[in-house]
């Protein structure tokens, strides 16, 4: 049996205040295929491939919620004043007064029944949808046209005074409530996004096999930002810390911005929603239910890199046929122990070693995927940032 492994070593050093660990949380029951989760008045609400469900309990428990809702796919979730929003793929809008117990459909004025997105706007809320942008100013009892009616709206954005559309065809920006549009595509390098988001004074982009773009100009220039080998599905920001979910590469972490990024886990996830609530950070896959994190376990200070303070980490040989020296050489810690602890992308642990500055471990009996390493400092407590390796037969 030969195996191959591949070491992608981040060499920041950093304090983390808990190793990354995601827990598979139980429920939504019977329910894998996750498009939405939203936080609402103490409540969190997912939206599924068979409706809503809704958790009371910072998503202990689920109970579904979809009277009315004809089991369809519901794939964005909204609150607005006294009602909750359900965009459905494949029958329009629906509403709720009492908090999800019951759905009554809103499609009056809508030529389509395939929903993408929802937000409020103004004194407006507008709806993305396969054939266009519409707009309501009576809370969804009437709908009218609002522009791009050739394009499919995957996400809207409000910045300033501005509206922003993510589309199969760019971005598009509307200074006037969506009677008129402009492309602003300078500089993307992909045309479907299906995630906006702003931060500061930025203006963050993800769509398919674009990874992340950034724009310091409203849109009017783009530059990546990384992560581009995979599609974004959602941009996420709490304190100055962005998150962002991928499909089949898990959700990263960016501390600065979005000049730079590290994996924190669910590789191999087909992560499409994100959403913070209650002191974690929940992500949505398809296929694989709602999995959580505390976000103190993503609580990263960043120090200098590594080869800054005279330290580095070395694995080898890369590929491995079954074995891999693992050598740390700290400036400041010649002699010190070093705990390395291994887990794969579920968060599970699959192995301990204490080693002195060096040690081969043996990896034939590890089945194929993708793994993490921390490396901690056993008498000083600093380590270093997850490392990523896969091992392939």
């Amino acid at each position: 049996m030969r195996f191959y492994i591949s070491i992608f070593i981040v060499v920041l050093l950093a304090q983390v205040s808990l190793f990354a660990q995601w827990e598979q949380i139980k429920g939504p029951d019977g329910e894998y295929y996750i498009l939405s989760i939203v936080s609402q008045n103490n409540y969190l609400y997912a939206g599924t491939g068979s409706g809503v469900f809704r958790s009371t309990d910072n998503g202990v428990t689920w109970q579904k919620k979809s009277s009315g809702l004809n089991a369809l796919s519901v794939t964005c979730l909204l609150q607005l004043g006294n009602y909750q929003y359900a965009g459905t793929y494949g029958g329009g809008v629906y509403r709720s007064s009492d908090n999800g117990d019951s759905w009554q459909q809103n499609i009056s004025g809508l030529n389509s029944l395939y929903v993408y997105c929802l937000i409020k706007f103004g004194d407006y809320l507008y709806v993305g949808m396969d054939n266009g942008v519409y707009s309501s100013s009576d809370n969804g009892d009437n709908w009218r046209s609002s522009g791009l009616s050739t394009l499919t709206i995957y996400t809207l954005l409000q910045f300033g005074d501005y509206l922003y559309a993510g589309t199969g065809k760019g971005v598009y920006s509307s200074s006037d409530d969506g009677y008129s549009w402009q492309q602003k595509n300078s500089g993307l390098n992909t045309l479907s996004f299906y995630t906006l988001l702003q931060f500061s004074d930025y203006l963050y982009a993800g769509g398919q096999w674009g990874g992340v773009h950034r724009s310091t100009d409203k849109g009017e220039n783009w530059q990546s930002s990384g992560i581009n080998e995979t599609s974004i599905y959602s941009i996420t920001q709490f304190g100055e810390y962005l998150y962002v979910s991928t499909f089949n590469h898990g959700v990263y972490l960016s501390t600065d911005k979005g000049d730079s990024w590290i994996n924190i886990g669910l590789m191999e996830q087909d992560v499409r929603t994100l959403v913070i609530s209650g002191g974690y950070l929940f992500a949505g896959t398809y296929g694989n239910g709602i999995w959580k994190i505390p976000l103190s376990a993503t609580n990263i200070e960043e120090r200098e890199e590594n080869e800054n303070l005279g330290s580095s980490i070395r694995t080898y040989p890369n590929p491995s046929e079954g074995t891999l020296t693992i050598e740390i050489e700290d400036a400041n810690a010649s002699n010190d122990i070093y705990d390395v602890m291994m887990y794969d992308m579920y968060g599970r642990q699959m192995g301990i070693y204490q080693i002195h500055n060096k040690q081969t471990i043996d990896v034939n009996t590890l089945p194929i995927g993708q793994y993490q390493l921390k490396v901690q400092n056993a008498q000083t407590q600093s380590i270093f940032v997850p490392s990523i390796f896969s091992i392939m037969r």
